[in-house]
């Protein structure tokens, strides 16, 4: 039997329900990644005592937000951006639900953030302190400080949201980081809700993701592409002759 297994020198390695950043041959896992070890057994035991399917609304929700962060991210950097730059294979029901969102944004875009200065979008940042990764949706500069944003497309402003981009901001040194959320439209004016993070705070949220991480690491040392085969061949061996 002949097993095949992922090799990779640099990137990001997305596969088994795990997300891998390989930086010179070392490993970070994303800090969603680290989060969601936490937050999804959560999630399905809610779903198993209220009969939902949470697996389908996970996928679901994770497909807008990748899509209106997809959309964001072309409208920060090229200033224009338009319903057919979805991703290919997108379905057009969850774009449009992104699309709406995108609305939200631009209302936003026009409050607050047209008076920073874009220093990076989508940039990949990796914690030597604590080994993880992860992608800061942008990060910004406005009289000498430096911001770090996280957009997001749920209703709500979770704990966990505030613990991701608290790590961020840490790991690149900024005086403040920002949640953005986009929920359903109407919901909130604007389209919009915001929580900001001055330096004390985000000390205190990345304190309690290194204990999340610290539990982390006594159950995945190993990642499951190391540990599973992607392509498994069935190999005949030849019979030996008995005949000379």
């Amino acid at each position: 039997m002949g097993l095949k297994y992922i090799t990779i020198e640099d990137g990001r390695i997305d596969i088994f329900d795990e997300r891998w950043y390989i930086k010179k041959h070392i490993r970070y896992p994303s800090v969603t990644f680290v989060q969601g070890t936490e937050i999804h057994p959560r999630l399905l035991k809610w779903s198993i005592e209220h009969g939902t399917n949470t697996y389908y609304i996970l996928e679901e929700k994770q497909e807008i937000g990748s899509t209106m962060h997809h959309y964001i991210q072309i409208l920060i950097e090229e200033g224009k951006v338009t319903f057919e730059n979805r991703p290919p294979n997108t379905k057009e029901s969850r774009a449009f639900e992104a699309w709406k969102r995108v609305m939200s944004f631009n209302n936003f875009y026009q409050d607050t953030f047209k008076h920073h200065t874009v220093l990076g979008v989508e940039e990949t940042v990796y914690n030597e302190e604590i080994m993880v990764a992860g992608t800061l949706d942008a990060k910004t500069e406005l009289a000498g400080k430096v911001h770090i944003w996280d957009w997001k497309s749920s209703k709500d402003i979770q704990e966990h949201h505030k613990q991701q981009v608290s790590t961020y901001a840490y790991t690149v040194g900024a005086d403040y980081a920002h949640v953005v959320a986009f929920p359903e439209g109407g919901r909130v004016k604007r389209g919009y809700k915001e929580t900001v993070l001055d330096r004390g705070q985000i000390e205190r949220y990345y304190g309690e993701f290194l204990e999340l991480k610290k539990r982390f690491d006594k159950e995945h040392s190993l990642p499951a592409y190391m540990k599973y085969p992607v392509e498994i061949t069935l190999k005949e061996e030849k019979s030996k002759s008995l005949f000379r």
